[in-house]
């Protein structure tokens, strides 16, 4: 690619020079000490650099109207580099590992970190390093672009053309002779010019070259020691894969596929939130109330109309999108003040009616599954929800999840409901990645520690727990032993730091105990307690509840349907994030309608890496199968919760809906 685009007139892209990823190295260092001492302003140091940089890359090859540098891991360093060239581009070309660990052995080309004896940390290696320019070329959507090697090689006048498109450059005739012009408009180094593919036409001929090169035990365990390998669409489960495939149109529209189906998602989403913008029209006593607040408004329709960045892989866990958008601190300090204000407003235990209601449990950052939650069961003010808490921490996008949620509640007081979960507090933060979160995500410690401060205080006036109907209890962990009544939670004084027994903190961290137990018991945790059927069955008839409805956990049997029913039907755990940090899970919703019975619709979104799991017998799983088959004799609405899972097929997200009473 070095050489093709040094072909185009337009274009200088001298040979390897390790100056870039070396220099920010240093330069990471010295801003952090030295610099800033000295009273060098951030700006007047970046311009020195920028400049030192052009004219060392300008000189190694010559000056044109673009200027091209190619060098190991400069990938890494996109943000940096974007903020030294605001108008700067990259293309991050992408190989199959086995390939490039070939080459590397084969040519005995020297890279840091890796050893050319050790197959396995070589792939290793390779995995952590690609991972990272992924994700940072994913982060500067407009900027970056990928380039599949396969596919060039094999459609190369449509791939040199999209770069050139990419670039803003005419296509040149010249790119695809670039192997005529070497030593003319084309300069090679000392290792392209032991490299066959580089100094020849572009051919074909190093597709194959890896194969029968790797130990049959090195590639049987490439899914475990490469997965980024699988997840940029390689085929690991042949010794001999097919790489036609990357030449076929549909390659690209595959990947991309996700992404529109999301954009048109988004984009309906926004149009409901607009329909009613700054409406001054009274709204009939039969349609939800609407807060026609500007700042809010203003921010919600920022986030819903924000691009989503479209990701190859999943990092620690996230979803393949995410949304890009930048909340300053003024935006987030507006509307936690508000937030605080509506939330001490509200009893520490809600009372919804019985109007139907869509429940969601935890979410733990993953924004764009919010937004396919959504989506699936229109989002509000058609639609009321109430949401079971653990909102942040594990996933990305928290914060963004925070600000949304915040912003539907406040615009749509009687449709949004949120319920406080055990990691919405100033402990469980700390220590699970929100609060890390807010740190990367300003420019300063200081700033991020304001921001993580404001939402902590702001979790601290949520309220606990809500009954739907007088009949449904709901809390994020469950029941305790301090609650003999429903009015005790009302008691409870809020803002509220969690303690560490009482409660307050039982609501937000028990868990239900083994089928065999009975009472109460010590949690595993180490914080609250565990309650058995015979609690359970208690609680509900002194409170006339008939079912009790949680998250906080995710069972083994809550793999294929996102829920799991227990004690005889009373007790209902549910979990909404998709892929919890690579569990490969369900996720599920439920929405809840009220007659003669309690009616529970479910809508059951699917991971796409979802593999079937050998489910024991639990009691909880033998509730599920049987209330699935109850409602099916009674020819109720029911269509098959997880009906096609065990194929690998479907995108992201895709759901089915099941009925049971």
């Amino acid at each position: 690619m070095r050489a093709i685009l040094d072909a185009h007139p337009y274009v200088r892209c001298g040979g390897e020079t390790m100056l870039l990823p070396s220099f920010l190295t240093w330069q990471a260092g010295w801003r952090n000490d030295w610099v800033n001492n000295s009273g060098i302003t951030g700006e007047v140091f970046d311009d020195a650099v920028s400049a030192f940089i052009t004219e060392i890359i300008a000189k190694h090859g010559e000056l044109a109207p673009r200027l091209c540098n190619k060098d190991p891991y400069t990938a890494l360093w996109v943000p940096t580099i974007r903020r030294l060239y605001p108008n700067s581009k990259f293309i991050l070309m992408l190989r199959d590992a086995r390939a490039v660990i070939h080459s590397m052995i084969e040519r005995k080309v020297p890279v840091a970190g890796y050893n050319t004896s050790d197959e396995n940390g070589m792939f290793a290696k390779w995995n952590q390093e690609i991972r990272k320019m992924v994700f940072q070329c994913n982060n500067a959507p407009g900027q970056c672009i990928k380039v599949y090697y396969e596919r060039l090689i094999q459609k190369p006048q449509d791939e040199i053309q999209r770069v050139t498109n990419f670039l803003d450059l005419p296509y040149s005739d010249q790119m695809l002779r670039h192997h005529e012009l070497i030593g003319a408009e084309v300069d090679l180094n000392e290792q392209e010019f032991s490299a066959s593919q580089v100094k020849n036409s572009i051919n074909t001929d190093a597709l194959t070259s890896w194969f029968n090169c790797f130990s049959e035990d090195t590639l049987g365990k490439l899914d475990e020691i490469a997965p980024f390998l699988s997840i940029l669409g390689y085929d690991t489960s042949m010794s001999k894969p097919d790489y036609s495939t990357f030449a076929k149109d549909e390659f690209y529209r595959f990947r991309m596929q996700e992404h529109e189906i999301l954009n048109k998602k988004m984009a309906q989403i926004v149009e409901n939130s607009t329909a009613s913008a700054y409406s001054l029209v009274a709204a009939p006593p039969s349609t939800p109330a609407i807060n026609h607040d500007d700042d809010v408004f203003a921010l919600l329709y920022k986030i819903l109309s924000s691009p989503l960045v479209f990701l190859d892989h999943e990092p620690e866990g996230l979803p393949i999108f995410h949304i890009d958008v930048g909340i300053t601190v003024e935006e987030i300090k507006v509307l936690t003040e508000k937030m605080k204000k509506s939330f001490l407003e509200q009893p520490t235990l809600l009372q919804l009616n019985s109007d139907p209601v869509n429940v969601v449990a935890d979410l733990h950052g993953q924004s764009i599954h919010l937004l396919r939650i959504l989506n699936a069961c229109e989002p509000p003010p058609n639609q009321k929800y109430l949401f079971l808490g653990d909102y942040v921490d594990r996933g990305s996008q928290s914060i963004i999840v925070m600000c949304l949620l915040f912003c539907l509640k406040h615009r749509y007081p009687d449709s949004v409901y949120l319920l406080r979960g055990n990691h919405e507090d100033i402990n469980t933060t700390l220590n699970y990645g929100f609060y890390d979160e807010c740190l990367e995500a300003y420019k300063s410690v200081e700033v991020g520690l304001e921001v993580w401060k404001m939402f902590i205080e702001t979790f601290n006036c949520m309220p606990l727990a809500a009954t739907i109907g007088l009949k449904v209890f709901c809390a994020h962990g469950g029941i305790s032993p301090w609650l003999q009544s429903l009015e005790d939670i009302n008691a409870i004084e809020r803002p509220l730091v969690i303690p560490p027994f009482g409660l307050p903190c039982d609501l937000l961290w028990s868990d239900p105990a083994q089928p065999e137990r009975s009472g109460w018991g010590l949690s595993h945790r180490g914080i609250s307690f565990t309650y058995a059927r015979n609690v359970v069955e208690e609680f509900c008839a002194n409170n006339d509840i008939q079912l009790i409805l949680r998250g906080h956990q995710l069972f083994k049997e809550m793999y294929p349907y996102g829920c799991v029913i227990r004690f005889g039907g009373r007790l209902l755990s549910l979990f909404s994030a998709l892929n919890y940090e690579l569990h490969k899970n369900n996720s599920s919703v439920l929405k809840l309608e009220f007659g003669s019975k309690i009616k529970v619709k479910q809508v059951v979104f699917r991971c796409r890496h979802y593999v079937p799991v050998k489910l024991t017998d639990t009691l909880g799983y033998k509730d599920l199968k049987a209330a699935s088959k109850k409602s099916k004799a009674n020819a109720n609405s029911y269509t098959g919760i997880g009906k096609g899972y065990r194929k690998k097929r479907g995108w992201e997200g895709s759901e089915d809906q099941g009925t049971w009473e």
